[in-house]
């Protein structure tokens, strides 16, 4: 697994002192592309050649989120591919080694001129050394957002400080702005086991989002809404 050490600083916790939601999508982030440069198969690969990676969904299970002040090692690996479709999966170890978290991502390749579709090609993929050969797929947790009980809800603009080299709100952005639309009382004592995470649509610069909170009885769900429909969908599992 492609591994980094990451220092947790105080301005990158929580008021619990603990890693935030936010930053720990940031390392996720940050670990994946360093892991695609590795191969040569970065972001300037791919867009010269009219490419992205985009995400469909992560699934992450928290044992337990460390402590300001405190090291983590997080690593990542192309796992397999599939048709379209291309997973990783995640680590997140302690300085003593003990897994704090393990995730999987899926991903689909599209061609960013015309937004549709594509198959990687043999020679694409051949650049992933270490994932598996033959076409396969991880599974995932089937999950759909209660709206029955909605607790909450606001509106933000997407800022284009938070916008990716493809154009469109970073990856990072949507949970960490699901987690910023949480109210102070359920932030309180707030200690996730499992986030999910689906991408539906892209979202652009300025952008006004309409963000709604539901209560469900193992967690939270937060729809982000824009114009067209729902953009993506967060759930905060803690039972």
């Amino acid at each position: 697994m492609y591994t980094r050490k990451y220092r947790i600083e105080r301005f990158d916790a929580d008021k619990q002192g603990r890693l935030s939601v936010p930053t720990l999508f940031s390392y996720l982030n940050d670990i994946m592309e360093r892991n695609a440069e590795s191969y040569g198969m970065g972001a300037s690969y791919h867009l010269e050649r009219d490419l992205a990676w985009v995400l469909v969904e992560y699934q992450i299970d928290i044992a337990s989120l460390p402590e300001a002040g405190t090291h983590v090692e997080v690593g990542t690996l192309p796992y397999s591919f599939k048709k379209i479709y291309g997973y990783r999966i995640y680590g997140v170890n302690d300085d003593h080694g003990v897994r704090l978290m393990e995730g999987k991502g899926k991903f689909a390749l599209i061609n960013i001129r015309t937004k549709q579709f594509v198959r990687p090609t043999e020679d694409l993929l051949e650049k992933f050394t270490d994932a598996h050969k033959e076409p396969m797929s991880i599974p995932f947790e089937r999950w759909k957002p209660d709206t029955t009980n909605k607790i909450h809800e606001t509106k933000r603009v997407v800022s284009p400080a938070h916008i990716d080299v493809n154009g469109h709100l970073n990856n990072a952005f949507y949970p960490t702005y699901a987690y910023e639309a949480l109210s102070e009382d359920i932030l309180t004592g707030f200690s996730p086991n499992r986030i999910y995470v689906k991408y539906k649509k892209e979202v652009f610069a300025n952008e006004m989002l309409d963000i709604k909170v539901y209560q469900e009885s193992d967690g939270i769900s937060v729809l982000l809404h824009n114009g067209n429909g729902i953009v993506s969908e967060v759930f905060f599992g803690t039972k």
